[in-house]
């Protein structure tokens, strides 16, 4: 929390900092917290009709999986998760689109006058 406010500027709520100080010499009652205090604006967010949500993990996808999994939406995160074949395969669709924008360039320079 700290080092992260140092970058964006605005200091934390103090009663924030303060729990956060409190809780800094046990990493699961932190955790716990960190995961329930996220909870809490997705809620809101989601009840005044966000259309998504976006999650910066910075390296801890544990706690923002357990977040997300707070929120119920655990689930359609894993039905829309893709697998490795389904990402070649896309990959694959991306790159022949690719080239066939590669392609109609060079068509379109060929059949254009200087």
């Amino acid at each position: 929390l700290k080092k992260m406010t140092k970058f964006c500027k605005p200091p934390p709520p103090a009663a924030l900092a303060r729990t956060v100080d409190a809780l800094a010499d046990d990493d699961a009652k932190l955790k716990e917290f960190g995961v329930a205090f996220g909870v809490e604006p997705c809620h809101k967010l989601r009840a005044v009709g966000a259309p998504g949500l976006h999650f910066y993990t910075l390296n801890l996808e544990k706690s923002t999986l357990a977040i997300v999994d707070r929120l119920g939406l655990a689930n359609a995160a894993k039905a829309t998760k893709k697998s490795p074949t389904q990402r070649q395969a896309g990959f694959a669709t991306f790159a022949a689109l690719a080239i066939l924008l590669v392609a109609v360039v060079v068509s379109l320079r060929a059949n254009v006058r200087p």
